[in-house]
This record gives structure tokens, sequence and C-alpha cells, in this order.
């Protein structure tokens, strides 16, 4: 999928929350989140291979870069303004598939904010975007992650290293009310 594939980021809202585009006055948050590493053991990406010791504004650079390439479609995940987390399509194949992961900051950890972010991403995914599936994943060890995928999407498997999980939308009538806001 090419960058100009790629719709306008979305402005979500939810009851507690609002996904859009991270902005220069999130660079400190966003470095933050980036930058934990016992959090990001979960993410299956350590940025230090590519930069070990980036200036803060390289992680939104990074984000931008992987938008307009068409490689990655990432929203800030906001309470109250400020960023908590990030929300990030990827792993397109061309055919209406791509994979969408969450993360959000330790101190916010445990009140349901993934799993809000995440319901609302995936529902504009499917519903907004014409997706016609999204996958995730989480190691096996990560139970958070594991009951937050297990609440908002179907199992699709499992190996020794992951869990997998789906959503498909199978015709125009099938959209997946459950999880999809009106």
């Amino acid at each position: 999928m090419s960058g100009n594939a790629f719709p306008p980021r979305p402005h979500l809202t939810t009851p507690r929350l609002t996904l859009n585009a991270l902005t220069p006055a999130d660079c400190g948050d966003y470095a933050a989140l980036c930058r934990d590493t016992r959090r990001n053991r979960w993410w299956g990406y350590d940025y230090r291979e590519e930069q070990p010791h980036p200036p803060e504004e390289w992680f939104l650079q990074a984000s931008e870069e992987d938008y307009a390439a068409g490689r990655e479609l990432g929203l800030a995940v906001r309470l109250r303004g400020r960023c908590i987390g990030e929300v990030v399509f990827t792993h397109f194949d061309g055919h209406g598939t791509a994979e969408l992961g969450c993360r959000i900051a330790a101190a916010y950890a445990g009140h349901g904010y993934g799993t809000e972010a995440f319901a609302a991403a995936l529902a504009w995914g499917l519903k907004g975007w014409d997706l016609r599936r999204v996958t995730a994943k989480c190691f096996r060890e990560n139970h958070p992650s594991r009951h937050m995928l297990a609440a908002c999407m179907d199992p699709a498997g499992e190996d020794e290293t992951y869990f997998y999980f789906e959503k498909c939308i199978q015709n125009k009538n099938d959209m997946h009310t459950d999880i999809l806001p009106e």
C-alpha cells in the first residue's frame, strides 16, 4: 500500500479518549512511551537498532515517515488532551488486511484505556477505512494484551510465541455492530 492510498488520519472519540494524529506538542510524552523498554518488550520493536540515542523529535519524525511511505498509520491516544499511548495500523497486504497494535504508557495502564482505544481504531478500520480484515497478535506472556484483544476480536490461533486474533467483514451487511459505534 502506498502512502497516497492511506486515508487522512481520523479524529475519533470514545467516552474517555480522543484518537488523532500526533503533533509536535506530543514529542515528550511520545518519546517517553517509545523509550519505555520494560513495556516495549511486548511491542516487538526496538528503536535502538536504528538510533541508539535519539532526541525526542526522532520518534515523531519516524512515525510521520512511516505514514508518508504507506508503512503505518498511527494515532495518538489522548486522555484530556495528553498523549498516553498510540494505536498503529501496519503490515498491509494490499487486499484489505492490516495489523493493529496498541500501547499505553505505564502510568495509565490498567484502566481500560487500551481496550477503549483499540476498539475505536478497529471499528474505524473496518467501517471508516473499509478494511475487510484486521489482525493482531500478542506475546503469550502478555496477559493484559491478550485480555484486550479477546475483548475486541476473535481468536485466530496460537503458536509457541503469540496468540493471534482477527476481526473480519464478510460482506457489506456484516459490520460487527458489537464493536462498531453508529
